[in-house]
């Protein structure tokens, strides 16, 4: 018995199951063996697809979705309804003791102020980014309060984001660190199971997940196409006595390419492991294994094999009646921004991306020790970089702050979480020039229309 029959035997030499084909790492080339379960394992949208999808113009983005309630407020400078600058009469239970007004210092080199000497998100951001990186950042803010500690607030844009047209070359639903539809820990306003993100863990499953797995790791690469090839025959066979059928010809032209594409999957694929690129891999080396995930997604996410990223960043419920475990949070919040935006510096991308968290926390007065839940100082922050043009500004906050240092509710976008997500959209599209297709992708009964233009940060 050859390698390759081998590797299709189980010790009680029974047939194998679907599932167990699965288990081998190469179910998307056995799956269409199965022609039955081609609608369930490509969805609706993959029917009638070309065998080389063009990829997408759009900017490149990425979701840093933090779970439980990060201080995101006492980290960047909120205001009332003139912006960021229109300073409240005290932030002393947001983690700042003396207000800007009052002279507490703040840095506002990216459009958005950030507190200089309390915000460890500067100081992380700071830390990976190079001067000329930090010139092609600005910043605004989204004010909207929501739930506390809870996945059910709809305040991730990525599946709109992969709506709007955001693709990859090998993953069109983008990379995510969690097995959600959305694919990090808050929901999205919709739900679209052909637009859900691949979840990952470590730089491995990225290959893994585009080769043919453990359970054939012995076959040599010739041995793997020629598999490849005689599943594609079989598959093609397959597709030709349903031809005649409904749809027949779009199951022969899907079974055809998936298979095509398997092919290439035989050997290792380039490109997408930035531990082996020689201009980023300096940015990840000897960083924790989150950091390290973030770089994987970071860097499919710039190199456009993959739509949207997202990574979840967990352990963000930190009022534990300290200063520092928000701090040390606080600081790999804004360490993994700095690694994203350098790593799209130095890879001469553009990167839109966005903070979100469930809900946020609040202080004792005057102190950063922070106490308990308040998802009313709730706040999302978007960043644009740009390595050649350096984005405008029309605004630096959308939504408000009260003096009583809570979101403004009778805000539009304070009083309902998924309308942050919906402003996040709106303003992703408005940098890629196709702000008039937002009411193609969300209802008017969603988001007003006559409201849209008052929530575009950027110009």
């Amino acid at each position: 018995m050859g390698p390759i029959q081998k590797a299709f035997h189980y010790a009680d030499h029974k047939p194998v199951t679907r599932r167990q084909f699965l288990g081998l790492g190469i179910g998307q080339a056995l799956s269409l063996m199965f022609l039955p379960d081609l609608i369930s394992m490509f969805g609706k949208q993959a029917m009638g697809a070309s065998c080389e999808t063009p990829l997408s113009a759009l900017h490149p983005f990425l979701l840093f979705d933090c779970v439980g309630g990060a201080s995101l407020a006492g980290n960047f400078v909120v205001g009332k309804n003139g912006g960021a600058e229109d300073y409240l009469k005290s932030y002393d239970t947001m983690g700042v003791a003396k207000a800007p007004s009052a002279g507490q210092p703040v840095d506002k080199r990216f459009g958005l102020p950030l507190f200089t000497d309390l915000s460890k998100i500067r100081e992380g951001m700071l830390s990976q980014m190079t001067l000329e990186t930090q010139k092609g950042l600005r910043m605004a803010s989204v004010c909207n309060s929501s739930q506390d500690d809870s996945g059910d607030n709809a305040l991730s844009p990525a599946i709109l984001i992969s709506k709007a047209g955001l693709n990859g070359r090998y993953f069109k639903g983008g990379l995510g660190s969690m097995g959600t539809d959305s694919g990090g820990n808050s929901q999205s306003p919709i739900v679209d199971a052909t637009m859900q993100p691949v979840a990952i863990n470590s730089l491995s499953d990225i290959s893994e997940s585009l080769n043919y797995g453990s359970a054939l790791s012995k076959l040599s690469v010739a041995q793997k196409t020629r598999l490849a090839k005689s599943i594609s025959r079989l598959s093609e066979s397959q597709a030709s006595k349903v031809a005649g059928m409904r749809m027949g010809d779009q199951f022969t032209l899907l079974a055809n390419c998936g298979l095509q594409k398997n092919v290439e999957f035989a050997g290792p694929i380039k490109g997408i492991n930035p531990l082996e690129s020689p201009v980023v891999s300096s940015l990840l080396q000897g960083t924790a294994q989150e950091v390290t995930r973030l770089g994987a997604i970071a860097y499919n996410v710039l190199q456009r094999n993959c739509g949207v990223g997202v990574h979840t960043i967990s352990g963000c419920d930190y009022h534990d009646g300290t200063q520092a475990t928000g701090d040390t949070k606080d600081l790999e919040i804004g360490t993994s921004i700095g690694i994203a935006v350098e790593m799209a510096a130095r890879l001469k991308q553009p990167l839109f991306f966005a903070v979100i968290s469930d809900g946020s926390t609040y202080s004792d007065p005057g102190t950063r020790i922070w106490r308990g839940d308040a998802g009313q100082k709730g706040l999302a922050v978007m960043g644009y970089y740009h390595p050649t043009n350096v984005p405008t500004l029309r605004t630096n906050q959308i939504g408000a702050f009260t003096d009583g240092q809570g979101v403004d509710r009778t805000t539009y976008v304070g009083v309902e979480p998924r309308r942050a997500a919906y402003t996040i959209l709106a303003n992703y599209l408005s940098v890629n020039g196709k702000l008039g297709e937002f009411e193609t992708l969300v209802s008017q009964s969603e988001f007003e229309p006559s409201k849209l233009d008052s929530h575009i940060a950027f110009g």
